[in-house]
């Protein structure tokens, strides 16, 4: 490694926290102490990490408050430095961080609602696809229907939460009041599914269990014979086609569907 090399390594360590200091290796000449420009840097670099959380988790950073929330930051940012030039994917492992950080394992509202605000995120900057049409469902040829397993959206995102993280998050949005949580935790799971439309908007709904279940099914490869036989667990056997059919309908309509594959 050169010596510039090595300075620029020994500069990056230093400012993050992770190395000596190398203000005696800095030119001073230019008018400024070279301490007092290594505090200013080591100041902007964790304050625009702390910026860029906050851009990507702003319903959090509401949520805990500042104190607690420059404090997770700051725990963030010393287990988890940037690694890339672009800060896109700076918080990738935040939601992660949170459920097994001693101060938030309490609270599983605060990595749930992490995890929400990530997923939003990942929805709206994922690729662009086309969409299925109804009527290309329904031409096919009725031997077609068991190995029947449409293909999704890039954006489409699932999550279920054991709090009201998502109750909390359009508080957050709409400037209310914190919402309690009136269920025990992990007595009932709500289910959620995030994506993007073709103007470009991103939306979430609430799904059934049934529904949920029938779109992991179908995400994980499954065929709609199969998904029928998955519907008993909650619908008579005489009403299971028709729910199926209306799922499909209903994702078909919300343009989460790109195709529609049959073995």
């Amino acid at each position: 490694m050169s010596a510039l090399a090595q300075l620029q390594s020994d500069f990056l360590r230093c400012i993050s926290g992770a190395g000596t200091p190398v203000a005696s290796q800095l030119d001073g000449s230019q008018g400024i102490a070279p301490g007092l420009g290594l505090q200013i840097y080591t100041h902007a670099y964790a304050a625009r990490l702390r910026e860029a959380l906050k851009s990507d988790h702003a319903a959090l950073a509401w949520y805990l408050g500042d104190e607690r929330w420059l404090r997770t930051c700051n725990d963030y940012i010393a287990l988890y430095p940037s690694q890339h030039r672009s800060l896109r994917n700076f918080g990738n492992h935040l939601p992660t961080f949170l459920r097994r950080h001693s101060s938030h394992q309490a609270n599983p509202r605060v990595a749930e609602l992490a995890a929400f605000e990530r997923a939003l995120l990942d929805s709206f900057d994922a690729a662009d696809a086309p969409r299925a049409e109804w009527q290309a469902l329904l031409a096919l040829p009725e031997e077609c229907w068991p190995t029947l397993c449409p293909s999704f959206q890039p954006s489409l995102r699932r999550q279920s939460t054991r709090t009201n993280a998502v109750q909390v998050w359009m508080a957050a949005k709409s400037g209310q009041p914190l919402p309690r949580n009136r269920r025990p935790v992990g007595v009932h799971r709500a289910h959620w599914a995030i994506w993007r439309d073709a103007d470009l908007i991103t939306h979430f709904r609430s799904l059934s269990e049934a529904e949920a279940a029938a779109l992991d099914h179908f995400r994980a490869g499954g065929d709609f014979a199969a998904c029928c036989e998955l519907l008993l667990q909650w619908l008579p056997a005489d009403e299971v086609p028709a729910q199926a059919l209306g799922f499909l309908g209903q994702w078909c309509s919300d343009g989460w569907v790109v195709s529609w594959t049959t073995a």
